[in-house]
C-alpha cells in the first residue's frame, strides 16, 4: 500500500483489494475534497465548491502558518 495521505482530512484516500499478488487501489473514499483531489478517472475540474466549515478552517490554517512565519 502507498503511503498516501489526504491533506483534507489526513486519512489514506484509497480502498485497497487484494489482487493476489499484492494490494492494489480500487476507489478513493475519503473525504468529498479528497475524492476531487484523487480520482483520475477523468479531467480535473475547473472549479471545486467547499463547504463553508471547511473554508472557514482552511482560513484558521492558513492564518496559523502566517502567524508561524510561513507562505501558505
Amino acid at each position: 500500500m502507498a503511503d498516501t495521505t489526504c491533506p483534507f482530512c489526513g486519512l489514506d484516500p484509497y480502498h485497497y483489494v487484494d489482487n493476489g499478488v499484492g494490494m492494489e487501489a480500487v476507489a478513493v473514499v475519503c473525504c468529498d475534497l479528497g475524492i476531487v483531489l484523487f480520482d483520475r478517472r477523468g479531467e480535473a475540474p475547473d472549479t471545486v465548491a467547499v463547504a463553508w466549515e471547511d473554508f472557514t478552517r482552511f482560513a484558521e490554517v492558513f492564518g496559523a502558518m502566517r502567524k508561524l512565519g510561513m507562505q501558505p
